[in-house]
Order: structure tokens, then C-alpha cells, then sequence
């Protein structure tokens, strides 16, 4: 069960500047590995620290370059 009372979990901000530098990253590391047909999610996930700390930076820069 979920305490209603305890306080929520702060987590760090990525701000829109770092989000499009991750996202950079992450499409460079792409066309580095041209290639490979199967890119795991954990290769794009050792690329920054923000997509463990802050939830939801996966997710945007995967709708950035529209991966699935």
C-alpha cells in the first residue's frame, strides 16, 4: 500500500538544453551503430546518467526520434 502521507520523491529537473543533448547523443550513438538492426534500451540508458535518475527522459527523447 502506498502512504498517502509520505512525501513524494523529488527528482532531478533535465532541462531543455541537456534533454537536447542526451537526445544528440543518443542519435549519434545511432548512426555509429548503423549496422546493428536491434539497438537495446539498455545501450541508449548507459549513454546518460538523467535517464536513471529522472523518470520520463527515456521516453522523451525515444518520441524525439520518434523510436519505438
Amino acid at each position: 500500500m502506498v502512504n498517502p502521507k509520505a512525501a513524494p520523491k523529488g527528482y532531478p529537473a533535465v532541462t531543455p538544453a541537456r534533454l537536447t543533448a542526451i537526445t544528440a547523443a543518443v542519435d549519434a550513438y545511432l548512426a555509429t551503430n548503423a549496422a546493428k538492426t536491434d539497438i537495446t534500451e539498455a545501450e541508449i540508458i548507459a549513454l546518460a546518467p538523467e535517464f536513471a535518475a529522472t523518470p520520463g527522459t527515456l521516453k522523451a527523447v525515444k518520441d524525439r526520434l520518434g523510436l519505438n
